[in-house]
């Protein structure tokens, strides 16, 4: 199950494998450049305002971080969890009232964006959610990173509304993807 979704993913050069606790160091410099990043651009986002290290750690305990190398370097990474962010209630879903996966974070490093490697990423976060039985994927994105919005649309994410997070004064965009019908 798990092991073919990767499969489509490995190479010689590229990996992604689920992290394990010795990798929150590389997600955890992952997620600060990634935000940093943002900031220098004006893109404020919720994990700026959490204990994001901790949050790493869960994730991993959880199983449910992974890290994509290129070799034995960390590019990016993805998270998910099997609940959404109770701001998603006032949302109006395609898949309302069905368990939906959730993806937490989706971080490549700025140097490595626009090289794929964002979409294989996605594409293996569809498998996974299809291969544990949910009919779709919803995830949020600060509405004003463009570049990030624009790759949702790419891969027939539908917007589905704003949401504000609490110390944001930013809109999240949400999109959901139905994956199973």
């Amino acid at each position: 199950m798990e092991t073919s979704i990767l499969e489509s993913v490995i190479s010689q050069e590229y990996t992604l494998n689920i992290a394990k606790s010795t990798d929150v160091v590389e997600a955890f410099y992952i997620t600060k450049v990634v935000l940093y990043d943002f900031l220098k651009h004006s893109i404020i986002h919720n994990d700026l305002f959490i204990n994001i290290y901790d949050k790493l750690l869960v994730s991993i305990e959880k199983e449910s971080l992974y890290i994509f190398k290129k070799k034995d370097v960390s590019l990016g990474l993805i998270s998910f969890e099997n609940s959404e962010p109770e701001e998603f209630l006032d949302i109006s879903w395609e898949s309302k009232g069905i368990p939906s996966f959730y993806v937490s974070r989706l971080f490549v490093l700025p140097s490595w964006r626009n090289m794929g490697i964002d979409k294989i990423l996605l594409k293996f976060v569809e498998e996974l959610a299809k291969d544990k039985g949910f009919n779709s994927i919803k995830l949020d994105i600060t509405s004003n990173f463009d570049e990030g919005n624009m790759l949702l649309m790419e891969q027939n994410y539908r917007f589905a509304g704003n949401i504000f997070y609490k110390s944001q004064r930013t809109p999240v965009n949400c999109y959901e993807k139905i994956i199973l019908l």
